[in-house]
């Protein structure tokens, strides 16, 4: 069955994404936009808008890490988000429009994140790079604020850039988040009861 690329309005600008950690994470969740339907999440627009990342406050950054950390490749691949290199062709990441990759795929049309249903809206096929510049690298540089929003902590906080093969690891049930430096030996634990992205 032949696939055609789905002409999306917002995949046609060609905005050049700005080489900034939350830049690139913004524009991970443009993205996620076009795939899943978040249209209930707060401030939405601005967490999108990464041409203009320096606007955005510190309770808004919060917002963007901790939705990026929701909505990661770990819970979005094989079902909305694909790596494939064939599907991708010659773009690092393009947009299908779920009917016409039912048959290829077996798609759903609901997923369960965070403990609530989205709407499936469109798939995404990507390549490995694409999710290391646009996800893997960003949540890594924000490990140590995604550290404080699992301990709760809600003041504005000075980032300083991990190590870079720091990485963090949550554990959905207990809600704990551990930050593994590059040493592998002095690990940190927090934990938080109450979800950090506030969604109306």
């Amino acid at each position: 069955m032949e696939q055609a690329e789905l002409k999306l309005p917002d995949s046609e600008r060609k905005f050049k994404v700005p080489p900034d950690p939350k830049a690139r994470l913004m524009y991970y969740i443009d993205c996620i936009c076009q795939i899943v339907d978040l249209s209930d999440v707060e401030n939405l627009i601005r967490l999108r808008k990464y041409t203009a990342y320096q606007v955005l406050s510190e309770r808004e950054t919060d917002a963007l890490v901790s939705l990026g950390f929701l909505f990661s490749p770990d819970e979005l691949c094989g079902k909305v988000i694909f790596q494939d290199d064939s599907l991708c062709g010659t773009k690092d990441n393009v947009f299908y429009d779920t009917k016409t990759m039912q048959e290829k795929l077996s798609l759903s049309e609901f997923l369960f994140i965070g403990g609530q249903q989205r709407r499936v809206l469109n798939i995404m096929a990507v390549r490995e790079t694409w999710l290391t510049l646009n996800w893997k690298k960003p949540i890594q540089y924000f490990t140590p604020r995604l550290s404080r929003l699992a301990a709760g902590g809600d003041g504005v906080m000075t980032l300083e850039r991990p190590p870079t093969n720091a990485s963090a690891r949550f554990d959905k049930e207990s809600k704990h988040v551990t930050i593994i430096s590059n040493s592998g030996d002095n690990s940190e634990t927090s934990t938080n009861e109450d979800c950090c992205c506030r969604i109306v």
